[in-house]
C-alpha cells in the first residue's frame, strides 16, 4: 500500500472550519494524503518563520485556502505566504466559501503564480495525482 503524502495547509482562523472536509477527502481519495494545518502563529517573526519552515520541510505539497479573508488577513499570513513563494513544493489555491473569490489582482504576491481553482473533488484529485506522480 502506498504511503500517504502530506499537505501543508495555509489557513486564516476563520477558514479552519474547512480542514475536516479536506481531511476526509484525503482519506477517500485515490491518492491518499494527510494534512498538516498551519499552526497558530506567536512569537517573534523569526520564530514564526522557523516553525513554519520546519513544518513545511516535513510536507510534500501545499494547499492554500483562498477567500476574501486571505486578502484581509494577509499581514497575519505573510510568513507562511513568503515560504509558499520560495518553496519548491507543488502548491494549489482552493477557493472556499460561498462568497465570490478574490480576483487574481488582489491575491497576495506570493500567490500570483499559484494555480487557484474552485474547491471541487476533481480539482483536489488532479492536484493529488500530479503530486503523487512527482513523488514516485
Amino acid at each position: 500500500m502506498d504511503e500517504p503524502f502530506k499537505l501543508f495547509v495555509v489557513t486564516t482562523p476563520s477558514q479552519r472550519r474547512y480542514l475536516p472536509y479536506l481531511a476526509a477527502q484525503g482519506q477517500n481519495s485515490a491518492a491518499k494524503f494527510l494534512l498538516t494545518p498551519m499552526p497558530a502563529l506567536s512569537g517573534t517573526p523569526g520564530q514564526r518563520r522557523r516553525l513554519l519552515a520546519e513544518q513545511l520541510q516535513q510536507c510534500d505539497g501545499i494547499v492554500v485556502f483562498v477567500d476574501q479573508t486571505l486578502v484581509t488577513d494577509e499581514k497575519e499570513l505573510r510568513p507562511a505566504l513568503g515560504l509558499v513563494k520560495t518553496s519548491s513544493l507543488a502548491c494549489i489555491g482552493l477557493v472556499v466559501g460561498r462568497k465570490r473569490p478574490p480576483s487574481r489582482e488582489t491575491l497576495p504576491p506570493a500567490l500570483q503564480s499559484v494555480e487557484v481553482v474552485p474547491w471541487t473533488w476533481m480539482a483536489v484529485e488532479r492536484f493529488a495525482a500530479r503530486l503523487k506522480s512527482t513523488l514516485s
